[in-house]
């Protein structure tokens, strides 16, 4: 279960181009930009539990591979998605973004697409 652990995000890479391309609004897209994110994901078997926790503010989203589950982002947003893992990468796919997560060594490699641009955010695993 290469995905267990807690993870704090260490870089960000397209986060502006992403932010806007979704549309989010200049002072969300500001108030993001360094935020600080502690991720803890618990896998078992084909069920996770993954708890983000941004600036503060705690998301808990519960899902099993291949059943539609609806998740909440840290802005507050939900929809619906089926999550499944293909060649060790987690993918959930949302409306037209399509979110990848891989385990490399001691990080957490998170892609995260809309359109033609693919905001890149790297996670060091803490425990």
């Amino acid at each position: 279960m290469a995905f267990n652990g807690k993870w704090k995000l260490i870089s960000t890479d397209n986060y502006d181009e992403f932010m806007k391309i979704c549309k989010f609004p200049d002072d969300v897209i500001a108030k993001g930009r360094d935020a600080v994110t502690e991720t803890t994901i618990e896998q078992t078997g084909d069920k996770f539990v993954v708890k983000a926790v941004t600036n503060g503010k705690e998301v808990v989203n519960s899902f099993t591979l291949g059943q539609e589950t609806s998740l909440t982002g840290t802005l507050g947003t939900s929809a619906k998605c089926i999550a499944v893992l293909e060649g060790g990468k987690l993918i959930y796919k949302v409306d037209k973004l399509t979110h990848t997560q891989e385990v490399k060594g001691d990080e957490l490699i998170e892609n995260v697409t809309a359109g033609n641009v693919t905001m890149i955010r790297k996670h060091k695993r803490v425990a």
